[in-house]
């Protein structure tokens, strides 16, 4: 399923009317005066419930959308499989947030704009997380037509590029937008408790690159089958390797799984002892149905 053009406007509108909501929130806590804003904060109000509301609208029709056998139990779990884990525990951290604010601006006898901003970046956040734009429940997997062939080759893409293209790009992407806003926030208004969410931002970014980097260690290059030999040349980090095994000594292993929803392969070559000798995962450069010749290239198919 790909990415709608309503989901992805829905996602900007999230964010930035959680911005928006985060610089109001912190002004009025500041001190500064509600009347020195250019527009009514109150407008706010109105812009949060809209855009919930409509990708609360968006999700029942996207997840209506999917074949009732690969549907999920739940609506939610689209959100679930799509969505990065680090984004739904913010916004739980918000939830917590928002109670105690409205709750304590009650107590506090300020109930107006410091108590309703907490749940207007609640709403913006959650319409955010609704809409992520990854794609859908079910991905195109790749028709099994396609030609065969005896030899192959793809670029040799430095491991940076290939860690920060493709599924990989955007979400450490907005990790690190919100690791600097947070930052920018913490030592512009010089508010401590800004500077635990900072911390726990860059952790997660660190965490986040070493796991994908991980996953793109491995780019296969070129290859061919010539008298019945595998010859490979492949990159692991950005390190040249090259082998040439016989075919009959070798098992080919091509299986599918989900991340974030998204149908992805991966092929993985073992030699005769059940050793892994290499692994290529689906990308830009390695779809579903080059993976399949080559998987059939080695099987002798």
């Amino acid at each position: 399923m790909k990415v709608s053009l309503l989901r992805r406007v829905i996602f900007a509108a999230g964010l930035t009317g959680f911005l928006a909501s985060v610089l109001v929130h912190i002004s009025v806590i500041s001190g500064w005066d509600a009347q020195a804003f250019p527009i009514n904060p109150f407008v706010l109000h109105f812009f949060a419930i809209l855009t919930f509301g409509l990708s609360l609208i968006n999700l029942f029709r996207e997840y209506m959308e999917i074949p009732p056998a690969h549907r999920p139990p739940f609506v939610f779990g689209v959100v679930w499989s799509r969505t990065p884990k680090w984004m739904l525990a913010v916004l739980a951290l918000v939830l917590a947030y928002a109670v105690i604010s409205f709750f304590g601006a009650i107590a506090e006898g300020k109930p107006g704009i410091r108590g309703f901003s907490g749940h207007w970046m609640l709403f913006f956040l959650a319409a955010a997380v609704l809409a992520f734009p990854a794609a859908g429940a079910l991905a195109d997997s790749g028709s099994e037509n396609y030609e065969s062939v005896n030899s192959f080759e793809t670029p040799a893409i430095p491991l940076f590029k290939r860690a920060t293209k493709g599924m990989a790009g955007p979400a450490l992407a907005w990790q690190a937008i919100l690791f600097l806003g947070f930052l920018i926030l913490a030592a512009y208004f010089q508010i401590a408790i800004l500077w635990v969410p900072t911390v726990l931002f860059l952790l997660v970014f660190i965490a986040n690159a070493v796991i994908r980097v991980s996953a793109v260690k491995h780019l296969i290059t070129k290859g061919s089958v010539e008298r019945s030999t595998f010859k490979c040349e492949y990159l692991v980090y950005d390190t040249l390797k090259r082998f040439e095994l016989p075919l009959n000594r070798l098992k080919v292993k091509l299986t599918e799984f989900l991340i974030r929803g998204t149908s992805l392969h991966r092929l993985e070559v073992f030699d005769e002892n059940g050793k892994l000798i290499l692994r290529q995962n689906s990308n830009a450069e390695w779809d579903y149905r080059k993976l399949k010749r080559l998987a059939d290239l080695l099987q002798g198919a």
